[in-house]
């Protein structure tokens, strides 16, 4: 019998053997059946992430070149 390929939260496999020919155990197979996500779940997070980028971009790329120039007159000043 073979191990069951579950990866639990820590990043170990899952101790239990798995029926031969099923890459899980009896008490994994059912969650991972449901574990599939919906197209519009994965389509809203790639939505967040590009908005996050795009804000990130708008505040924090002027305040480093803001800081950039107060540094390098800083030192010019010396």
């Amino acid at each position: 019998m073979a191990r069951c390929l579950h990866l639990e939260r820590n990043g170990r496999q899952c101790a239990r053997e798995a029926e031969e020919g099923v890459p899980f155990c009896a008490w994994h197979a059912e969650a991972n059946a449901a574990e599939a996500l919906p197209v519009g779940y994965v389509l809203r997070r790639w939505i967040f992430r590009v908005a996050a980028v795009a804000l990130l971009g708008l505040f924090l790329i002027p305040l480093l070149v803001e800081g950039w120039r107060v540094l390098r007159s800083l030192l010019r000043s010396f």
